[in-house]
């Protein structure tokens, strides 16, 4: 019948729209994706770029750290012999304070 004719070709038609724009859509998601895949190549690119670059000023800075550290860890050790030489030499003031004073009451004693 006629009808029935028209009414599959009208299906046929439809399904080669819908077809059509379905494959238009897969290929605007391949397109996207080759995009995405493309940017985060590029992205990489500039970060292992931007590692590459910022490496010497990384290592410059750890060693500058470490020798501050090594010379702040000698200053403490002088500090420590200092304050060492301080403690011993006030001791021998006041042992030396202790015989001047026993020899002055000894003295008054004679």
């Amino acid at each position: 019948c006629s009808s029935c004719l028209a009414a599959e070709s009208q299906r046929t038609q439809t399904m080669t729209i819908l077809l059509a724009k379905i494959a238009d859509q897969e290929a605007e998601l391949h397109r996207q994706v080759d995009k995405l895949h493309f940017d985060t190549k590029d992205a990489l690119t500039i970060g292992e770029r931007l590692n590459a670059a910022l490496q010497p000023q990384v290592l410059e800075t750890e060693e500058r750290d470490r020798e501050a550290l090594l010379d702040a860890m000698a200053q403490a050790s002088l500090q420590e012999v200092e304050l060492r030489e301080l403690r011993e030499a006030e001791a021998e003031a006041k042992k030396r304070r202790q015989r001047e004073k026993k020899e002055v009451q000894d003295r008054i004693e004679d």
